[in-house]
């Protein structure tokens, strides 16, 4: 069968939602021609592609091609003022732009997914199209070609809603809109793949019924290598990833941090407006901020912490799927949380892994981190252990759940 995937970046820089039905994909990829449309993430990788057997395919569109612009120079670290007053102004242009656009989301790349949509099928006929949301404009895009060609399938793949969103809430004047368009998305698509922390927003606040829907628990990653420096006297605690204001605020974690004694905290680090004027704050010498990485740099990462961080989510639909790529490395997992949602029961049930209250006092905080890193720097989980406790998030046991929604 030929399969049309449209989705956020795929590479050199892989969003997480995309990264979440890569796995299957990949499998896919085996018996069926499988092609990925996608935006550039990098100027460097425009044309197209093939990698891991699947074929790149990238659209563009003029706001798209200045970040892109942005984030090479970003990543090459060239002309760190102009490509700084650059950021400022796209940022300050896709505001203005918010403030008159009644759609609520991104709309310059929606006409190139479906042009180039079109093209594909008109020279090797599609069979599925499948939209990995976030971002959501994808969901968008493929509601607009499955008009031009109902014959298509159609499955839609949500990681997170939008009209009720709790990490990017909707302005109250395009709130109608939103509930339309992403109420359209579910009616319209054959199959719906969420995650299972938005069944009831799919069940409840549109009504699409359950047995449309596919709830697809985040996968667990392969084995990570150990390669921490056991001899290393005071034990590396890392903390990787993009943090938001209102649903992963890193404050809490910082305050916490900035008063444990005896270890070393790694922060690869990136967030949004407010976090930034937060993770510019004066920090203690034992904690060492840096950029976010590629994810090959990630994965070297976590390879040489002794100890893990995960900050919950303080929203109830949406979870960071990375909680499951901690656990594979086995090692001691400290998770702050705000509500006892999954990722808390995944640490609850970790043999390494201690869940923090945000609303524990900061001492209560600083004396369970001291002591859990104190007692666990050294221990380590069997991955074949983890493979017993997390079956139900095993590869091999959702693969042929994808599959019959996609090809049957």
């Amino acid at each position: 069968m030929h399969i049309v995937v449209i989705t956020g970046y795929w590479f050199p820089y892989l969003l997480p939602p995309a990264g979440c039905a890569k796995p299957y994909l990949l499998e896919l990829a085996k018996e069926h021609e499988v092609e990925v449309i996608c935006p550039p993430s990098n100027t460097h990788f425009t044309e197209p592609t093939v990698r891991e057997g699947i074929k790149i395919n990238y659209i563009n569109s003029l706001p798209n091609k200045f970040l892109a612009y942005i984030k090479t120079n970003q990543e090459e670290n060239k002309n760190p003022l102009w490509t700084k007053f650059c950021f400022t102004a796209y940022r300050g242009l896709r505001y203005l732009k918010s403030l008159v656009c009644k759609a609520p989301y991104e709309t310059s790349l929606i006409k190139p997914y479906v042009k180039t949509l079109q093209e594909i099928h008109s020279e090797n006929k599609i069979d599925v199209v499948l939209s990995v949301s976030f971002p959501f404009y994808t969901h968008v895009a493929a509601l607009e070609f499955k008009a031009n060609n109902p014959e298509v399938k159609w499955v839609s793949y949500s990681t997170d809603p939008l009209a009720y969103s709790e990490s990017n809430p909707i302005e109250k004047w395009k709130m109608k809109e939103a509930v339309r368009i992403e109420k359209a998305v579910y009616d319209k698509s054959d199959k719906c793949l969420i995650t299972v922390e938005l069944l009831p927003n799919l069940t409840q606040n549109f009504h699409i019924k359950e047995d449309k829907i596919l709830k697809l628990p985040f996968l667990m990653f392969d084995e990570i290598a150990d390669c921490s420096d056991k001899n290393k006297v005071r034990p590396m605690v890392l903390y990787a990833g993009f943090v938001f204001y209102i649903v992963r605020n890193p404050e809490i974690m910082l305050s916490v941090f900035s008063k444990v004694n005896g270890v070393e905290l790694n922060l690869y680090i990136s967030g949004d407006r407010q976090c930034r004027t937060i993770l510019e704050r004066p920090l203690p010498e034992h904690i060492i901020k840096n950029g976010l990485v590629p994810h090959a740099k990630y994965i070297e990462l976590l390879s040489q912490a002794d100890v893990l961080v995960n900050l919950s989510n303080k929203a109830h639909l949406q979870a960071p799927h990375k909680l499951l790529e901690l656990i594979s490395t086995g090692k001691p997992i400290i998770n702050f949380y705000y509500y006892k949602d999954s990722g808390y029961d995944l640490i609850s049930k970790y043999p390494l892994g201690i869940n923090i209250s945000n609303d524990w006092t900061e001492t209560e905080m600083v004396e369970a981190v001291e002591n859990f890193v104190s007692e666990n720097r050294h221990k380590r989980v069997s991955y074949e252990e983890i493979k017993k406790l997390y079956a139900e998030h095993l590869f091999v046991n959702q693969m042929p759940k994808f599959e019959e929604a996609l090809i049957k």
